[in-house]
């Protein structure tokens, strides 16, 4: 008995390709349900986390599944458009923080997120290198994306553009990259953040005018006398220096400014009701709680995710006959290897451990080698709501 063990492995060796088949087979069908869990409970314990930092997300009337992932993950859903008064009239309540956020803007495809300071603070975001922001056109990088495309502070980072044909659209920014934020494990880490005045400034509604004897002679397209004729899209400044700093001014009033949604966190449950109830009008705007929005998305998710499980538990039964049906099969090939150990005096019951022992070898690895890469899955695939964003 104490060299069954031994026996067992040598077998399994010996016919090395059925026994990498049918380890490969059972992984596969245990891979797909553990790996599915695995991801949906770290993406569900991540969605909870960030709905539970953020009390209220007020924006534009609507579906509030799009609302609450285009505040927190900075979805490129279209949700529509307040106006910084707005904001201004939430600052001016007692007991609540109102957090401003500009979306829409984008660049080499990372989400550009307008906002406060406040926004630093409430998520408890802080710069590695560098600093925060500090003026019109600088940015700071979150930590994933920093890492992803080598970028440090003192670099530039180009906006992208939103219509690449129109003309009339405010041209790219070069803005100045002033610090890398440290790792949250959040959608913050692949973001960058600019100030409102820029973020307006991306929406050309901000903008200045260079003087045109100022600028170089490969853009001037012609001169007549004091005249010096410029196209009209190269006047628009692409970069905010110390020079054009001051030239730069808002084209119309800062309330009418447009902010995609305010974060409102209240300091006490009763300026959190009363705000929400104040806010949430269903012909304007909505003011959701994440916690429920999320809870509900989940809820959809999990009801979603019981269909896989059938389908997974078909998958599994199906694997697991026809690797029975392969054991037996391979079991009369054995025959005379098996008549041949009776007649130099194994027992039936030596024979029986034997072919358990290799049933048991080949679960045992498939298990392991399913675990190990639903653990790797769960370490490099992106969470489900960065799936769905980048779809």
């Amino acid at each position: 008995m104490r060299g069954l063990p031994l026996l067992v492995l040598r077998r399994l060796a010996h016919d090395w390709a059925q026994t990498a088949l049918l380890t490969a087979c059972l992984a596969g069908a245990l891979l797909i349900p553990i790996a599915g869990r695995m991801v949906l409970e770290r993406t569900g314990a991540e969605l909870r986390r960030r709905a539970a930092e953020t009390p209220l997300v007020v924006g534009v009337a609507g579906s509030p599944i799009e609302l609450v992932l285009a505040s927190l993950y900075f979805d490129r859903a279209e949700i529509g458009t307040l106006r910084y008064r707005e904001t201004l009239e939430l600052d001016a309540e007692p007991e609540v923080l109102a957090v401003p956020l500009a979306l829409g803007f984008t660049t080499r495809g990372a989400p550009i997120v307008g906002t406060r300071y406040d926004y630093f603070e409430q998520r408890d975001l802080r710069p590695a290198r560098g600093n925060l922001l500090q003026r019109l056109g600088d940015c700071v990088v979150g930590a994933a994306l920093a890492r992803r495309l080598g970028i440090a502070p003192g670099d530039g980072l180009f906006s992208d553009p939103r219509e690449a044909y129109d003309l009339a659209t405010a041209p790219p920014l070069r803005m100045h990259v002033r610090g890398v934020l440290e790792t949250s494990g959040t959608a913050d880490d692949e973001a960058v953040f600019v100030d409102l005045r820029t973020a307006w400034l991306l929406e050309g509604l901000l903008h200045g005018h260079a003087e045109a004897r100022s600028l170089p002679e490969r853009v001037v397209l012609g001169r007549d006398g004091e005249r010096i004729v410029l196209d009209e899209g190269i006047r628009e400044y692409y970069e905010v220096t110390d020079e054009n700093l001051a030239g730069f001014h808002l084209h119309g009033e800062l309330g009418e400014m447009p902010t995609s949604a305010i974060l409102v966190f209240p300091r006490t449950r009763k300026a959190a009701t009363i705000v929400s109830t104040r806010l949430d009008e269903p012909e304007a705007r909505q003011a959701v709680d994440p916690a429920i929005v999320v809870g509900d998305l989940l809820n959809r998710v999990v009801r979603v995710a019981r269909i896989f499980d059938l389908v997974t538990v078909v998958l599994v039964v199906v694997t697991v006959a026809l690797s029975s049906m392969t054991l037996l099969l391979s079991i009369r090939a054995r025959r005379s290897e098996l008549l041949a150990m009776r007649a130099i005096g194994a027992g039936p019951w030596t024979i029986r451990l034997l072919i358990g022992g290799e049933v048991l070898a080949v679960v045992a690895v498939a298990v392991v080698v399913a675990l190990v890469a639903a653990a790797w899955l769960d370490a490099v695939v992106p969470d489900l709501v960065r799936w769905v964003r980048s779809a």
